[in-house]
């Protein structure tokens, strides 16, 4: 039990190191991979897309 809650610590710790204050659900991150895998993303290329929750910007 004490391993639990050190670990619920450590991880309400990190997330409050996130700016959106949280960590991602997993459905943000599938609705993402959904998103590149279909035919709606035709018009980018080229690029780095940050699914972090503002956590790179937020180190600069």
């Amino acid at each position: 039990a004490d391993m639990v809650n050190a670990n619920t610590n450590f991880d309400r710790a990190d997330a409050n190191s996130i700016p959106m204050g949280r960590f991602g659900r997993p459905e943000e991150l599938a609705d993402f991979v959904t998103f590149l895998a279909s035919g709606t993303n035709g018009y980018i290329t080229g690029t780095t897309i940050l699914v972090d929750g503002g956590v790179v910007r937020s180190v600069l």
